[in-house]
């Protein structure tokens, strides 16, 4: 065997099935709209493939701080938040040493990236109602940082904001990650944090409200030395991430917001009368904050899902105990989901 022990023995993270010709994918979060037009011209636009990209991408960088009232210098662009988040990890956290901590059922990214790099980890257990406990992370003992994912995933639920203002209160030593992927879509962002408190990144993707989960681009707000920090490690690995595409593309995204806004406002309404749908129905249902819903389904939620894709429709099923009887089911196009609900009651039996 010619691969390391690491390679040999390590569970990567399984992303959900990208089959897309005739069926509707409601189980990767994506977006369900295309981006605005003005995205698609800047791409078509952007033909200057024969010289490398700009390694920071600062145009999308400064439209960004324009949008959000932050100094570019205070930004950082990644290939998808992923690869923020797994750079995150090696510029903030030591490996062998204290632990970092997380929800147990929350992104199953993040325990993959700690055993990859070598980094201790420790999970708190959400409670019953798959509600994240402030309390539980106040003033932690042997431990270097902390990854909250707000609103969080699988289980579409938001924290209060006091809330996460007490835990960062509590823990000024440690680095405090804030995964906002789905914060487009909640009642509140964190961004206000990252300005107050200088241990504090938040990290955002452009592959949920702004529809460009194909392009790859993701980005974070942060104290200068967090950003310089994350810029020092994406240099030793690929300076020029982020592809000319990709940035003009991004740029144009965040310069046309109010088409985003509009996007947002529908899968908004649509997760409403969804839930509202299911609740009718008897289904146990999460109070989304999210472009998903997290419900628990009346037989077994594998078979339900299985079912759905023979209907040809996908939906993402986590076969984790704590989670096992849940379906996550991203919100798609009114249309979309008419014939979601309309298979669950012919399924779910």
């Amino acid at each position: 065997m010619l691969l390391s022990k690491k390679a040999q023995t390590i569970q990567e993270y399984v992303a959900g099935e990208q089959i897309n010709l005739g069926y509707i994918k409601l189980n990767s979060n994506e977006n369900a709209y295309p981006p605005s037009r003005a995205v698609l011209k800047a791409i078509k636009d952007e033909i200057r493939l024969n010289y490398y990209p700009n390694p920071k991408a600062d145009g999308l960088k400064q439209a960004l701080g324009k949008l959000y009232d932050v100094n570019p210098n205070n930004i950082f662009i990644g290939n998808g938040s992923d690869e923020v988040l797994g750079l995150a990890y090696i510029a903030f956290f030591d490996p062998n040493d204290k632990d970092i901590v997380f929800a147990d059922v929350t992104y199953s990214f993040y325990p993959v990236w700690a055993e990859l790099y070598n980094i201790n980890y420790r999970t708190i257990a959400v409670d019953k109602d798959f509600a994240i406990n402030a309390d539980d992370y106040l003033n932690l003992k042997n431990c270097q940082g902390i990854i909250i994912a707000n609103p969080n995933a699988p289980t579409s639920l938001e924290m209060a904001y006091a809330d996460i203002q007490k835990i960062i209160k509590a823990n000024q030593d440690k680095i405090i990650i804030i995964d906002e992927a789905y914060a487009g879509f909640g009642t509140y962002n964190c961004l206000g944090l990252a300005k107050e408190y200088n241990n504090v990144l938040i990290v955002r993707t452009f592959s949920k409200t702004w529809a460009l989960a194909g392009l790859r681009c993701g980005y974070a707000f942060g104290h200068v030395d967090l950003i310089r920090g994350l810029e020092k490690i994406r240099d030793c690995f690929n300076s020029y991430s982020i592809n000319r595409l990709t940035q003009a593309g991004a740029m144009a995204a965040v310069n046309d917001y109010k088409y985003t806004q509009k996007i947002i406002q529908k899968i908004i309404n649509t997760r409403q009368r969804v839930i509202s749908s299911l609740k009718e129905k008897g289904y146990n249902i999460l109070d989304s904050k999210t472009n998903f819903v997290f419900l628990k389904s009346n037989i077994s939620a594998k078979t339900v899902a299985q079912r759905l894709k023979e209907r040809k429709i996908l939906v993402r099923h986590f076969d984790i105990p704590k989670i096992k009887d849940y379906l996550r089911v991203s919100v798609g196009t009114d249309e979309q989901m008419d014939k979601f609900l309309d298979a669950l009651v012919e399924v779910d039996r």
